[in-house]
């Protein structure tokens, strides 16, 4: 199961519409915050370092997502969560 699918979990389970894993000081850890009903709300989590947030994101990207990734510094893709919800996904490299 990939790492991330806690954090999944968690949007379905707070009916978040949004899930970000980083902020604009990636390089100093940030926890997770989910956007529910237009509203930021941190969940009781801990801070994500960089490298884990890369590891998640690169253990479900697809193979066309992650090239991307690595030459342009931006990719879309999607995630399908357990069957239960598909996920739009960006990564961004800082």
């Amino acid at each position: 199961m990939p790492a991330i699918d806690k954090y999944l979990s968690a949007v379905q389970k707070n009916e978040a519409s949004d899930l970000h894993l980083n902020d604009i000081h990636l390089n100093t850890g940030s926890a997770p915050i989910f956007r529910v009903h237009g509203m930021m709300r941190p969940p009781t989590s801990h801070a994500l370092e960089a490298e884990e947030i890369c590891n998640m994101l690169y253990g479900i990207m697809t193979n066309t997502a992650r090239k991307t990734l690595d030459e342009t510094g931006d990719a879309d893709w999607a995630y399908e969560f357990q069957g239960i919800a598909r996920f739009r996904c960006n990564g961004k490299i800082c």
